[in-house]
């Protein structure tokens, strides 16, 4: 076996229990959250801190399969999680809705890994995916300043903006880089702001 796939299955090995702690505490708290109307509750309802997670999980794990895999842990041991503690607390959960996150957390997972691992290359995938992370963060801030009317909504708006503008910068290489990210900022972001309201109204019919 070679050095360089002894070095993924330490890294994937070291990764993946770490993604799955991560997974189940966000489902955990995520949960408790719930009834919280502060800061901590925004944080905790939103996309934010999972996408962080995702992204902190995928650059770690150190190739794309690792990532995909990792992330993939990440997100359906939270969503297991969250559930088995709304059954605890509340003496039962709504299954089918376990079942739509669960099935959202196959698909989006290695995705969100691959994506994240790609932030580390000096390419257009590398800017796309920068960007991808950014505008994501950027357009759930806009939406949340856009449609809600809580103060403790702050916290959440001030981290997604600061995260969306300060990605390209920190994980780029190189000035062109850097820009060519920022350029497309706005259209992922602008696509993420859509792609939330569109869930705000699939939420409200489930």
């Amino acid at each position: 076996m070679s050095d360089l796939r002894v070095r993924a299955r330490r890294n994937l090995t070291a990764v993946v229990p770490l993604a799955a702690i991560t997974g189940v505490a966000l489902g955990v708290i995520s949960k408790l959250a719930d009834q919280w109307s502060g800061a901590t509750g925004w944080l905790t309802s939103f996309l934010c801190l999972w996408l962080l997670s995702s992204l902190a999980v995928g650059r770690l794990a150190g190739s794309v399969r690792a990532a995909a895999t990792c992330t993939s842990v990440l997100l359906l041991s939270g969503v297991l999680a969250y559930y088995v503690t709304y059954f605890v607390t509340d003496g039962s959960y709504p299954a089918e809705i376990a079942w739509v996150w669960a099935l959202l957390a196959v698909v989006v997972g290695p995705v969100a890994g691959a994506a994240a691992d790609c932030t580390r290359l000096d390419s257009r995938l590398g800017n796309l995916s920068r960007a991808a992370f950014s505008g994501t963060f950027l357009g759930e801030g806009v939406f949340v300043l856009a449609t809600a009317e809580s103060p403790s909504r702050w916290v959440l708006i001030v981290l997604d903006v600061g995260l969306g503008l300060l990605l390209p910068a920190v994980l780029s290489t190189g000035r062109r880089n850097r820009w060519r990210a920022y350029a497309l900022v706005p259209i992922i972001a602008s696509i993420a702001f859509g792609l939330f309201q569109l869930s705000r109204l699939a939420l409200r019919i489930l």
